[in-house]
């Protein structure tokens, strides 16, 4: 794996583990034309999202799985992030993050991580019910992807919520 300096100062990102087997009865989703996969218990609703002149394209996929929710976003954005707007669009994590985040509840665990070669952000934080969140979030080019899976807090490090997290790749 390429090594990449810290966006946050002169440390090595974490990787994130390598790609797990499959889980049993689930499906390794790659839609075309998107550039990414991941593993998801099964086959997801498409939400298209909000668009602007900044973006060329934003979408995001998701599905339940109780007591756990899987989300995948993507943005095309106008142009393609190099150097300092890799900077600026990962900062736009925390952004993204605290727009979903419990009011005066801090984002928790804010670290820079390597996703398969490529500069990303981990993050975690608590939503309005209660529920935790943990993302990660990277760019490749003019693409911006989020992962995130929902769910009580002790299922966050474990079984479908790591297999999840630890299965996206870029293609």
């Amino acid at each position: 794996m390429a090594a990449i300096v810290s966006l946050a100062g002169c440390s090595k990102p974490k990787p994130i583990p390598a790609r797990p087997a499959l889980p049993v009865g689930w499906i390794d989703y790659a839609p075309a034309g998107y550039g990414f996969a991941v593993y998801l218990p099964k086959s997801p609703t498409t939400f298209p999202m909000p668009q602007n002149s900044a973006l060329k394209e934003s979408k995001m996929w998701g599905t339940p799985d109780p007591p756990l929710s899987f989300l995948v976003g993507f943005i095309r954005v106008a142009t393609e992030a190099s150097g300092s707007d890799r900077e600026r669009l990962l900062k736009f994590s925390n952004s993204t993050a605290k727009g979903f985040a419990k009011p005066g509840v801090s984002i928790g665990a804010i670290s820079d991580v390597d996703v398969r070669g490529l500069p990303g952000r981990r993050t975690e934080f608590e939503i309005q019910d209660g529920r935790s969140v943990v993302a990660y979030y990277t760019i490749k080019g003019d693409r911006y992807y989020s992962v995130m899976v929902i769910g009580p807090p002790d299922q966050m490090r474990q079984g479908k919520a790591k297999a999840f997290l630890d299965s996206f790749e870029i293609r």
